[in-house]
């Protein structure tokens, strides 16, 4: 979500949601996991693999509550999701994760967070993410996320990072103000 303040900044407001297979939650991977869904922080969809389904009904829930002005999402594994939720009118744009696409809003990521413009709700999930996210750097100065490690997910990172792409995108065009952008 994105605000002007009262100085004329862009203030950026992160919220996550994350979906997780049961199964995931009960063999002990993390043993955070049944913790931070019993706090509603996960969801756990039931099974051994992620049921999309649930994902897709919280997204149009959302979009019925709140006005998403773009719904990023990179094409791997979502592409199906996406395809009916544009055909239900839902302004979703494909959003590959690219060195091209990620260095900026990465770069821009950090900056808020330095300048106090990036707020969050203490999200123990999202922080978690964050710290297994490890900053990639190319010859030409590019960065990117990476992970170390399988089990180090930075999935709801990547997502921040997509959403916060195309709310730069927004911001240049001069449309942006009051917004929720997707990052999915």
């Amino acid at each position: 979500y994105t605000r002007r303040a009262d100085d004329g900044q862009v203030h950026y407001y992160a919220f996550g949601r994350y979906f997780l297979p049961e199964e995931a939650a009960e063999d002990g991977r993390n043993s955070y996991y049944a913790g931070w869904a019993r706090e509603g922080r996960m969801v756990l969809t039931p099974g051994q693999v992620t049921d999309f389904g649930y994902i897709e009904d919280e997204i149009r829930d959302l979009a019925r509550r709140v006005r998403v002005t773009d719904a990023a999402f990179d094409p791997w594994q979502a592409a199906q999701i996406m395809q009916r939720l544009q055909a239900e009118g839902l302004p979703v744009l494909e959003y590959r994760q690219t060195v091209q696409n990620m260095s900026a809003p990465m770069k821009e990521l950090e900056a808020l967070v330095l300048s106090g413009r990036f707020h969050h709700d203490g999200d123990p999930v999202m922080a978690w993410m964050a710290s297994n996210v490890v900053c990639h750097t190319d010859a030409k100065g590019n960065v990117y996320p990476r992970k170390e490690q399988p089990q180090n997910k930075i999935d709801g990172v990547v997502a921040l990072i997509m959403a916060l792409g195309r709310a730069l995108v927004r911001e240049d065009s001069g449309e942006m103000v009051d917004e929720l952008v997707l990052g999915i």
